[in-house]
């Protein structure tokens, strides 16, 4: 018992020293500083335009207003072999767009081209 008593304050300083950075930074293991996967979101809509310099678009959803959404590099465009730029020149193509809200701007994750029958 008396081995205990001698060990147990250096396991405290030592529960301590490992926790005290987490705890300034608000981090603990209930998860309050742990970031939680995005939710990924879908709309559909007709493609209004293209902006490569900004790598942005716009679509015009049927029941709605006109959203813009950012794109990058890792966008997968399904139905476009030149990815987003390649959509361009084709104003009022129907699009399904799944993207994610990061800091407070729509990140295009992945654009479908609905193909209308003519």
């Amino acid at each position: 018992m008396k081995k205990l008593w001698k060990i147990l304050p250096v396991f405290l300083v030592v529960l301590a020293i490992g926790t005290f950075p987490m705890i300034v930074r608000g981090q603990t293991d209930s998860g309050s500083g742990i970031a939680q996967p995005q939710k990924e979101l879908s709309v559909q809509g007709e493609l209004l335009k293209v902006d490569t310099a900004t790598m942005t678009f716009t679509i015009k959803p049927a029941d709605g207003e006109e959203m813009s959404f950012q794109y990058d590099t890792n966008t997968k465009v399904e139905g476009s072999e030149k990815g987003v730029e390649g959509l361009s020149p084709n104003s009022g193509t129907k699009l399904n767009v799944h993207y994610e809200e990061k800091s407070g701007k729509k990140v295009a994750t992945r654009i479908e081209i609905i193909k209308t029958e003519k």
